[in-house]
Protein backbone atom coordinates (compact mmCIF):
# COMPACT_ATOMS: atom_id res chain seq x y z
CA UNK A 1 0.00 0.00 0.00
CA UNK A 2 1.17 3.22 -0.79
CA UNK A 3 1.30 6.17 2.13
CA UNK A 4 2.95 8.88 0.43
CA UNK A 5 0.27 11.51 -1.29
CA UNK A 6 3.40 12.86 -3.02
CA UNK A 7 3.21 9.41 -5.07
CA UNK A 8 0.05 10.08 -6.24
CA UNK A 9 1.25 11.35 -9.57
CA UNK A 10 3.43 8.60 -10.27
CA UNK A 11 0.08 6.36 -9.19
CA UNK A 12 -2.15 7.93 -11.63
CA UNK A 13 0.47 7.73 -14.28
CA UNK A 14 0.79 3.78 -13.83
CA UNK A 15 -2.55 3.25 -13.69
CA UNK A 16 -3.37 5.88 -16.81
CA UNK A 17 -0.17 3.75 -19.07
CA UNK A 18 -1.85 0.41 -17.95
CA UNK A 19 -5.39 0.84 -18.75
CA UNK A 20 -5.60 3.97 -21.54
CA UNK A 21 -5.02 4.83 -25.25
CA UNK A 22 -6.96 6.74 -27.93
CA UNK A 23 -9.74 4.57 -27.75
CA UNK A 24 -9.96 3.39 -23.62
CA UNK A 25 -10.55 6.71 -22.17
CA UNK A 26 -10.98 7.53 -18.41
CA UNK A 27 -12.79 9.89 -16.15
CA UNK A 28 -11.43 11.43 -13.29
CA UNK A 29 -13.63 9.22 -11.18
CA UNK A 30 -12.37 6.05 -12.86
CA UNK A 31 -9.07 7.27 -12.62
CA UNK A 32 -9.42 8.03 -8.72
CA UNK A 33 -11.03 4.10 -8.15
CA UNK A 34 -8.13 2.56 -9.99
CA UNK A 35 -5.59 4.50 -7.94
CA UNK A 36 -6.81 3.24 -4.40
CA UNK A 37 -7.98 -0.02 -5.88
CA UNK A 38 -4.16 -0.86 -7.37
CA UNK A 39 -2.54 1.29 -4.16
CA UNK A 40 -4.44 1.99 -1.43
CA UNK A 41 -4.23 5.56 -1.61
CA UNK A 42 -6.84 8.25 -1.64
CA UNK A 43 -6.53 11.36 -4.24
CA UNK A 44 -9.15 14.36 -4.41
CA UNK A 45 -10.35 14.09 -8.25
CA UNK A 46 -9.47 17.65 -8.88
CA UNK A 47 -5.99 16.77 -8.40
CA UNK A 48 -6.11 14.53 -11.28
CA UNK A 49 -5.98 17.36 -13.72
CA UNK A 50 -2.47 18.90 -12.49
CA UNK A 51 -1.04 16.01 -12.14
CA UNK A 52 -1.41 15.49 -15.34
CA UNK A 53 0.04 18.74 -16.60
CA UNK A 54 2.72 18.25 -14.54
CA UNK A 55 3.88 14.86 -15.64
CA UNK A 56 3.25 16.32 -19.46
CA UNK A 57 6.06 18.94 -18.30
CA UNK A 58 8.35 16.42 -17.22
CA UNK A 59 8.20 14.80 -20.19
CA UNK A 60 8.61 17.64 -22.42
CA UNK A 61 11.12 15.63 -25.09
CA UNK A 62 7.51 14.18 -25.91
CA UNK A 63 8.40 10.53 -24.73
CA UNK A 64 4.88 10.66 -22.45
CA UNK A 65 2.07 12.59 -23.47
CA UNK A 66 -1.42 12.40 -21.72
CA UNK A 67 -4.34 13.98 -23.32
CA UNK A 68 -7.49 15.42 -21.69
CA UNK A 69 -10.74 15.22 -23.60
CA UNK A 70 -14.46 15.85 -23.07
CA UNK A 71 -14.76 12.24 -22.68
CA UNK A 72 -11.54 11.56 -20.41
CA UNK A 73 -7.95 11.01 -19.86
CA UNK A 74 -5.61 8.93 -21.86
CA UNK A 75 -1.75 8.37 -23.05
CA UNK A 76 -1.74 9.99 -26.33
CA UNK A 77 2.27 9.36 -26.81
CA UNK A 78 4.27 6.73 -25.79
CA UNK A 79 7.56 4.25 -26.04
CA UNK A 80 6.08 2.05 -28.40
CA UNK A 81 2.55 2.50 -29.83
CA UNK A 82 0.44 -1.36 -30.26
CA UNK A 83 1.69 -1.61 -33.96
CA UNK A 84 5.22 -1.34 -32.86
CA UNK A 85 4.86 -3.31 -30.17
CA UNK A 86 3.53 -6.41 -32.60
CA UNK A 87 6.02 -5.96 -34.60
CA UNK A 88 8.52 -6.85 -32.52
CA UNK A 89 6.63 -9.20 -30.56
CA UNK A 90 6.12 -11.25 -34.24
CA UNK A 91 9.57 -10.61 -34.31
CA UNK A 92 10.79 -12.27 -31.40
CA UNK A 93 7.56 -15.02 -31.75
CA UNK A 94 9.06 -15.98 -35.80
CA UNK A 95 12.83 -16.20 -34.28
CA UNK A 96 13.14 -19.88 -34.50
CA UNK A 97 16.71 -19.72 -32.79
CA UNK A 98 14.83 -18.60 -29.24
CA UNK A 99 13.52 -21.57 -27.16
CA UNK A 100 9.95 -21.20 -25.77
CA UNK A 101 10.89 -19.53 -22.55
CA UNK A 102 13.28 -17.41 -23.87
CA UNK A 103 10.51 -15.86 -26.60
CA UNK A 104 7.82 -15.92 -24.06
CA UNK A 105 9.98 -13.90 -21.59
CA UNK A 106 10.85 -11.44 -24.30
CA UNK A 107 6.90 -10.81 -25.48
CA UNK A 108 6.02 -10.44 -21.44
CA UNK A 109 8.20 -7.88 -20.75
CA UNK A 110 7.12 -6.17 -24.46
CA UNK A 111 3.80 -6.01 -23.43
CA UNK A 112 4.79 -4.01 -19.95
CA UNK A 113 4.74 -1.16 -22.08
CA UNK A 114 1.99 -1.38 -23.78
CA UNK A 115 -1.67 -1.58 -22.03
CA UNK A 116 -2.54 -4.02 -24.48
CA UNK A 117 -6.37 -3.53 -24.71
CA UNK A 118 -6.94 -6.23 -26.74
CA UNK A 119 -4.90 -9.09 -25.06
CA UNK A 120 -2.94 -9.28 -28.53
CA UNK A 121 0.64 -9.30 -26.48
CA UNK A 122 -1.03 -11.77 -24.09
CA UNK A 123 -2.01 -14.12 -26.97
CA UNK A 124 1.31 -14.12 -28.72
CA UNK A 125 2.83 -14.73 -25.11
CA UNK A 126 0.87 -17.70 -24.59
CA UNK A 127 1.28 -18.95 -28.65
CA UNK A 128 5.24 -18.74 -27.78
CA UNK A 129 5.21 -21.38 -25.57
CA UNK A 130 3.60 -23.81 -27.32
CA UNK A 131 5.26 -23.23 -30.59
CA UNK A 132 6.68 -25.84 -31.92
CA UNK A 133 10.09 -24.58 -33.18
CA UNK A 134 12.53 -26.10 -36.05
CA UNK A 135 15.68 -25.60 -33.77
CA UNK A 136 16.07 -26.63 -30.64
CA UNK A 137 19.11 -24.61 -29.52
CA UNK A 138 18.59 -21.44 -27.79
CA UNK A 139 20.98 -18.49 -29.05
CA UNK A 140 20.23 -16.18 -26.69
CA UNK A 141 22.75 -17.43 -24.26
CA UNK A 142 25.07 -16.97 -27.33
CA UNK A 143 24.55 -13.71 -27.75
CA UNK A 144 24.84 -12.58 -24.19
CA UNK A 145 28.32 -14.46 -24.06
CA UNK A 146 29.32 -12.92 -27.26
CA UNK A 147 28.08 -9.31 -26.07
CA UNK A 148 30.23 -9.80 -23.12
CA UNK A 149 33.43 -10.62 -25.09
CA UNK A 150 32.63 -7.54 -27.13
CA UNK A 151 32.07 -5.36 -24.52
CA UNK A 152 35.43 -6.58 -23.11
CA UNK A 153 37.39 -6.96 -26.03
CA UNK A 154 37.91 -10.22 -25.38
CA UNK A 155 38.36 -13.74 -27.93
CA UNK A 156 36.11 -16.58 -27.97
CA UNK A 157 36.45 -19.82 -28.34
CA UNK A 158 33.82 -22.57 -29.90
CA UNK A 159 32.60 -25.73 -31.78
CA UNK A 160 30.45 -25.13 -34.59
CA UNK A 161 27.72 -27.72 -35.71
CA UNK A 162 28.06 -29.31 -38.98
CA UNK A 163 24.73 -31.55 -39.95
CA UNK A 164 22.66 -33.96 -38.33
CA UNK A 165 23.14 -37.55 -39.09
CA UNK A 166 20.42 -39.98 -39.30
CA UNK A 167 19.00 -39.88 -35.92
CA UNK A 168 18.97 -36.39 -35.84
CA UNK A 169 22.18 -36.47 -33.60
CA UNK A 170 24.29 -33.01 -33.50
CA UNK A 171 27.67 -33.47 -35.69
CA UNK A 172 30.33 -30.92 -35.17
CA UNK A 173 32.85 -29.60 -37.55
CA UNK A 174 36.04 -31.96 -37.18
CA UNK A 175 39.66 -31.19 -37.13
CA UNK A 176 41.23 -33.21 -39.74
CA UNK A 177 44.38 -33.04 -37.71
CA UNK A 178 42.89 -34.82 -34.67
CA UNK A 179 39.30 -36.48 -36.02
CA UNK A 180 38.09 -34.31 -32.80
CA UNK A 181 35.56 -31.39 -32.62
CA UNK A 182 37.45 -28.11 -34.23
CA UNK A 183 37.89 -25.57 -31.75
CA UNK A 184 37.59 -22.31 -33.53
CA UNK A 185 39.73 -19.26 -31.99
CA UNK A 186 37.92 -15.88 -32.74
CA UNK A 187 38.03 -12.61 -32.63
CA UNK A 188 34.31 -10.86 -32.79
CA UNK A 189 33.53 -7.60 -34.17
CA UNK A 190 29.79 -7.05 -34.60
CA UNK A 191 26.41 -8.82 -34.26
CA UNK A 192 24.50 -8.58 -37.20
CA UNK A 193 21.65 -9.82 -38.67
CA UNK A 194 22.14 -11.12 -42.28
CA UNK A 195 19.08 -10.25 -45.22
CA UNK A 196 18.36 -13.81 -44.91
CA UNK A 197 17.00 -13.29 -41.39
CA UNK A 198 20.13 -15.08 -40.12
CA UNK A 199 21.78 -14.07 -36.75
CA UNK A 200 25.75 -13.75 -37.10
CA UNK A 201 28.99 -13.08 -35.67
CA UNK A 202 31.22 -11.36 -38.09
CA UNK A 203 34.60 -11.46 -36.86
CA UNK A 204 38.48 -13.02 -37.56
CA UNK A 205 40.18 -16.21 -37.26
CA UNK A 206 43.47 -14.48 -36.82
CA UNK A 207 45.11 -17.59 -35.69
CA UNK A 208 45.17 -19.83 -38.35
CA UNK A 209 44.05 -17.65 -41.18
CA UNK A 210 45.46 -14.06 -41.03
CA UNK A 211 43.66 -11.44 -42.06
CA UNK A 212 40.38 -13.31 -42.74
CA UNK A 213 37.34 -11.91 -42.18
CA UNK A 214 34.35 -14.59 -41.97
CA UNK A 215 31.09 -15.25 -40.32
CA UNK A 216 29.22 -17.14 -38.33
CA UNK A 217 25.21 -18.32 -37.65
CA UNK A 218 24.93 -17.53 -34.05
CA UNK A 219 21.89 -20.70 -33.38
CA UNK A 220 25.04 -22.63 -35.13
CA UNK A 221 27.90 -22.31 -32.10
CA UNK A 222 28.05 -24.83 -29.58
CA UNK A 223 29.84 -24.88 -26.08
CA UNK A 224 30.95 -20.98 -26.28
CA UNK A 225 33.45 -19.28 -23.79
CA UNK A 226 34.78 -15.90 -23.54
CA UNK A 227 38.45 -16.05 -23.63
CA UNK A 228 39.13 -13.45 -20.97
CA UNK A 229 43.22 -13.82 -21.08
CA UNK A 230 43.08 -13.55 -24.39
CA UNK A 231 42.44 -10.30 -26.34
CA UNK A 232 41.14 -9.88 -29.76
CA UNK A 233 42.69 -8.87 -32.55
CA UNK A 234 42.69 -5.55 -34.04
CA UNK A 235 40.02 -4.56 -36.70
CA UNK A 236 42.46 -3.77 -39.02
CA UNK A 237 44.41 -6.85 -39.18
CA UNK A 238 40.99 -8.01 -41.30
CA UNK A 239 42.33 -7.36 -44.96
CA UNK A 240 39.05 -6.53 -46.40
CA UNK A 241 38.30 -4.23 -43.31
CA UNK A 242 39.90 -1.01 -44.20
CA UNK A 243 39.62 2.15 -41.49
CA UNK A 244 36.71 3.10 -44.34
CA UNK A 245 34.95 0.04 -43.42
CA UNK A 246 30.82 0.34 -43.49
CA UNK A 247 28.76 -2.55 -41.86
CA UNK A 248 25.51 -1.70 -43.88
CA UNK A 249 27.34 -1.61 -46.99
CA UNK A 250 29.00 -4.35 -46.07
CA UNK A 251 26.16 -6.02 -45.22
CA UNK A 252 24.32 -4.86 -48.52
CA UNK A 253 27.29 -5.98 -50.72
CA UNK A 254 27.32 -9.87 -48.96
CA UNK A 255 22.96 -10.38 -48.41
CA UNK A 256 24.61 -14.53 -47.97
CA UNK A 257 27.33 -13.78 -45.86
CA UNK A 258 29.88 -15.24 -47.85
CA UNK A 259 32.21 -13.22 -46.13
CA UNK A 260 35.10 -14.73 -47.37
CA UNK A 261 34.76 -12.72 -50.86
CA UNK A 262 35.41 -9.41 -51.92
CA UNK A 263 32.84 -7.77 -53.49
CA UNK A 264 32.83 -7.43 -57.56
CA UNK A 265 30.85 -5.77 -60.32
CA UNK A 266 28.20 -7.42 -61.79
CA UNK A 267 26.07 -6.86 -64.38
CA UNK A 268 22.38 -8.78 -64.59
CA UNK A 269 19.70 -8.66 -67.61
CA UNK A 270 16.54 -8.33 -66.30
CA UNK A 271 13.90 -10.89 -68.37
CA UNK A 272 10.61 -10.13 -66.67
CA UNK A 273 9.04 -6.71 -64.59
CA UNK A 274 9.75 -8.65 -61.01
CA UNK A 275 13.33 -9.27 -61.55
CA UNK A 276 13.86 -5.86 -60.70
CA UNK A 277 11.78 -6.29 -57.33
CA UNK A 278 14.17 -9.34 -56.76
CA UNK A 279 16.77 -7.40 -57.48
CA UNK A 280 16.30 -4.93 -54.90
CA UNK A 281 15.15 -7.04 -52.28
CA UNK A 282 18.54 -9.52 -52.73
CA UNK A 283 20.98 -6.19 -53.15
CA UNK A 284 19.65 -2.73 -52.20
CA UNK A 285 18.99 0.19 -54.00
CA UNK A 286 22.51 1.05 -54.46
CA UNK A 287 22.48 -0.25 -58.25
CA UNK A 288 22.29 1.64 -61.56
CA UNK A 289 18.90 0.48 -63.74
CA UNK A 290 20.04 0.84 -67.52
CA UNK A 291 17.79 0.61 -70.55
CA UNK A 292 19.55 -0.36 -73.71
CA UNK A 293 17.79 -1.55 -77.15
CA UNK A 294 14.57 -2.04 -75.50
CA UNK A 295 16.49 -4.33 -72.44
CA UNK A 296 17.13 -3.71 -68.86
CA UNK A 297 20.19 -3.98 -67.36
CA UNK A 298 21.36 -3.74 -63.68
CA UNK A 299 25.00 -2.73 -62.25
CA UNK A 300 26.19 -3.69 -58.97
CA UNK A 301 28.98 -5.20 -56.59
CA UNK A 302 28.10 -8.22 -54.67
CA UNK A 303 29.99 -11.32 -53.70
CA UNK A 304 30.32 -13.81 -56.47
CA UNK A 305 28.54 -16.37 -54.66
CA UNK A 306 25.98 -14.42 -53.67
CA UNK A 307 25.30 -13.74 -57.26
CA UNK A 308 25.61 -17.01 -58.40
CA UNK A 309 22.56 -18.04 -55.61
CA UNK A 310 20.64 -15.08 -56.85
CA UNK A 311 20.85 -16.13 -60.68
CA UNK A 312 20.06 -19.75 -59.77
CA UNK A 313 17.01 -18.78 -57.54
CA UNK A 314 15.62 -16.52 -60.04
CA UNK A 315 16.69 -17.89 -63.57
CA UNK A 316 12.88 -17.37 -64.84
CA UNK A 317 13.50 -13.21 -63.95
CA UNK A 318 17.21 -12.41 -64.62
CA UNK A 319 20.19 -13.64 -66.85
CA UNK A 320 23.81 -12.88 -64.92
CA UNK A 321 25.72 -10.95 -67.90
CA UNK A 322 28.80 -10.45 -65.24
CA UNK A 323 31.30 -11.65 -64.15
CA UNK A 324 31.78 -13.93 -67.21
CA UNK A 325 32.83 -16.59 -64.04
CA UNK A 326 29.77 -16.42 -62.37
CA UNK A 327 27.94 -17.62 -65.65
CA UNK A 328 29.99 -20.25 -66.26
CA UNK A 329 29.86 -21.30 -62.64
CA UNK A 330 26.06 -21.42 -63.40
CA UNK A 331 25.99 -23.30 -66.45
CA UNK A 332 27.70 -25.75 -64.64
CA UNK A 333 25.11 -26.17 -62.15
CA UNK A 334 22.26 -26.00 -64.62
CA UNK A 335 23.54 -29.35 -66.56
CA UNK A 336 24.49 -31.41 -63.08
CA UNK A 337 20.77 -30.00 -62.32
CA UNK A 338 19.82 -31.42 -65.55
CA UNK A 339 21.63 -34.65 -64.96
CA UNK A 340 19.60 -34.93 -61.63
CA UNK A 341 16.76 -34.05 -62.34
CA UNK A 342 16.20 -36.36 -65.77
CA UNK A 343 12.58 -36.97 -65.75
CA UNK A 344 13.49 -39.85 -68.03
CA UNK A 345 15.46 -41.80 -65.04
CA UNK A 346 12.11 -41.86 -62.69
Amino acid sequence: MVTEKRASILCILLVLLDNTDENHKLTQMQIAAKVEDRFGLKIERKSISSAVDTINSCFDDGLIEIEKTGKGIYVKERLFDMTELTYLADSVFSDSSLSNPVSAGFIEKLSRLSNDPDGLLKARCNQSRDFARTLGYDSYTNYNTINQALKNNNQITFNYLHHYDENDKEVLTQDPKTNAPKIFNFSPYYLVMGKNGKHYVLGSRYYDDPGKWTAYKVDLIRNLKEKSKYKRKPKNTAIVNPTSFSLAKFLEENPKMFVGEKPVDCEVKILKEKGTLYLHDEFGFNMKIIKKNNEVFAKFQTTPSSLKLFGIDYCNFVEIISPIEVRQAIYEQAKFMARVYDIKKV
